[in-house]
């Protein structure tokens, strides 16, 4: 009987990258997300929002923001979740102790 062989899909790399930022595991979201591309897998909304508040939880708020500045450019439009997400991340920033003195 042949092997079966799974193959990552889109839907697949999203739940993963979600679960990244649930898990607090926000370090493996930026491996996953380069590695789309390898498989076919097209990044779209859901991808981007995953990714964007996986930074967010890790406390990386620039990384948030570029990667929704990139979103036009991957012909994905943000949305307000997308918008609402990066805002969280640098929410996370603001609440850090001593930004402010």
């Amino acid at each position: 009987m042949p092997e079966a062989r799974l193959v990552p899909n889109q839907v697949t790399y999203n739940a993963s990258i979600s679960a990244c930022g649930k898990g607090s595991q926000w370090q493996q979201a930026p491996n996953l997300l380069g590695r789309m591309p390898e498989v076919m897998a097209v990044q779209d909304e859901i991808t981007y929002h995953a990714a964007i508040s996986a930074y967010g939880k890790g406390g990386l708020w620039q990384l948030a923001l570029t990667l929704l500045s990139l979103m036009p450019e991957a012909m994905v439009v943000p949305s307000e979740i997308a918008y609402g997400a990066a805002t969280g991340a640098g929410r996370h920033r603001l609440a850090e102790p001593g930004l402010f003195g």
